[in-house]
């Protein structure tokens, strides 16, 4: 493998990763949010679980009182001018509990798990053969759903649900010895984040590879802090969840981040005295350029609410970043999208009827499109790397290598890809429609090539750039030397006559 000149010790990786190299985005500073109730289904509450980058959001919402004087929980639908019934006309119980970005949902409906949408049918994963009762929690862009099912010897196990032909398949991911496991969450990479019961009956937080050979593994804990839940994996493989203690019978969490450089607690910036200490903090929600999402709770204001994080301004009350009299406390937030489009629940004054809400950050305050970095490597298994700048039609082969996170042959939009000499040239000729290990990292890598002579490299150039998109339309760019030919050899300085 030709390492890429631009990858950095980790440490820089890692700021890269979480916002601090390239831009900070503050929202609020500069403007507040937009708030939007999005009501009910005619009942008195709602809460809002999931949101996508086209803005569609899903949860669950009260209907109307029944003859018994009760209620019952739904799937709702909608955007920020208001929700509806996904399954209309139906009064089962359901739950929609993520959506992805062609607008699947996956949930949970009159005991079993479900996907719909998206050019999806509707599909009860509880009558496929041999299936059993369950939740779906979390799904990705290629429609792969985990979470849980009733197990026949332990009562839910951590379910991944995926395609096979025209029908879905369930795996079980085993637990860490313990009674339970649920499976929270699934990127692009096919990385799953939950938690399992140990056999001392301790929940830790678990990562764990659908398409490879790693086993379920144990992402730790903050120091003093004996259990851990993990609620949402991005598409960088950072980790958003919580640890837990139990002082005598009273719980203490702290909301923290599994990242490159390990595990991190989600803080307030300057909090120099305890009544602005966090006391307890659950994290929920992360997208892809590190922002987190949940709730917390504080000596300064005795209830529960909402926070956003980031590595810049770190953790801060989203009822701070309204505007003045809001009419809603924002009590938690369980998902932001790659615009910082923010979901969640809070109470009205005097109610304690939960009520969904959308947050829209202010303009300008949405995330740079900043690259990130990936690893290329310029015509495969020759070290040379020369290139012809006088070839009209000659070809240029190049592997964009895939790592922990970045699965390249299914993330990259091909069409997206451009490469030359400033990384801008439109000179992508096609790409091969397999996947080849070319580093023998036991990872599939991409490979395309480009049109020589459009690249527009000259005499002196030694890198080549390329840049690209995500099919979630993340930036990203890699570099590799290059040596360019026919050119005059450089002359040599003559000392004396």
């Amino acid at each position: 493998m030709k390492a890429s000149i631009w990858k950095k010790e980790s440490f820089l990786v890692f700021l890269l990763l979480f916002g601090l190299a390239g831009y900070a985005p503050s929202y609020g500073q500069d403007g507040k949010y937009t708030l939007y109730e999005l009501g009910t289904l005619g009942g008195p509450a709602s809460k809002a679980f999931d949101i996508n980058d086209s803005g569609q959001i899903v949860g669950v919402a009260d209907t109307e009182l029944n003859d018994d004087g009760g209620t019952i929980w739904q799937v709702f639908i909608g955007t920020k001018d208001g929700i509806s019934k996904l399954f209309p006309g139906e009064t089962v119980r359901s739950s929609a509990n993520a959506i992805n970005r062609g607008g699947t949902v996956a949930g949970y409906k009159n005991g079993n798990a479900f996907i719909v949408g998206g050019g999806s049918p509707f599909i009860d994963f509880g009558l496929l053969p041999g299936a059993t009762p369950g939740e779906g929690l979390g799904l990705n862009n290629g429609q792969k759903v985990v979470g849980y099912s009733s197990g026949d010897e332990i009562p839910e196990m951590g379910s991944l649900w995926e395609k096979n032909g025209d029908i879905y398949l369930k795996r079980n991911l085993g637990t860490f010895g313990g009674l339970y496991t649920r499976a929270t969450s699934v990127n692009d990479s096919n990385q799953i984040v939950g938690h399992s019961q140990t056999s001392e009956s301790v929940n830790r937080a678990f990562r764990w590879n659908s398409t490879g050979a790693e086993p379920m593994t144990d992402l730790g804990a903050l120091a003093d802090f004996s259990q851990s839940f993990a609620f949402r994996i991005n598409n960088r493989g950072a980790v958003a969840g919580y640890s837990l203690r139990y002082d005598g019978y009273d719980p203490t969490a702290r909301a923290c981040l599994w990242g490159e450089s390990g595990i991190q607690e989600l803080k307030k910036k300057n909090a120099s005295r305890v009544s602005e200490s966090v006391l307890y903090s659950e994290a929920y929600g992360i997208n892809d350029s590190g922002f987190v999402v949940g709730m917390y709770w504080s000596g300064e204001h005795q209830e529960l609410r909402a926070f956003i994080w980031d590595a810049v301004n770190e953790m801060r009350d989203l009822n701070s970043l309204l505007p003045e009299n809001p009419g809603l406390l924002l009590v938690a937030a369980y998902a932001i999208n790659n615009k910082g489009e923010i979901v969640g629940y809070g109470y009205k004054g005097g109610s304690t009827s939960a009520t969904a809400f959308l947050l829209v950050p202010p303009p300008g305050n949405v995330p740079a499109d900043e690259p990130f970095q990936v690893d290329i490597d310029i015509h495969p298994w020759n070290s040379q790397n020369k290139i012809h700048k006088q070839a009209w039609w000659y070809l240029i082969q190049i592997a964009v290598l895939s790592d922990t996170g970045f699965d390249a042959p299914k993330v990259v939009d091909r069409e997206s890809l451009t490469f030359g000499r400033t990384g801008n040239e439109d000179s992508l000729a096609f790409c091969m429609p397999w996947k080849t290990d070319v580093n023998r990292d036991r990872k599939k890598d991409l490979i395309c090539y480009f049109y020589e002579k459009p690249t527009g490299f000259k005499c002196g150039d030694i890198l080549g750039t390329l840049k690209g998109k995500t099919l979630t339309g993340e930036a990203f760019g890699g570099q590799d030397k290059v040596q360019i030919f026919p050119c005059p050899t450089p002359r040599k300085d003559h000392k004396g006559k």
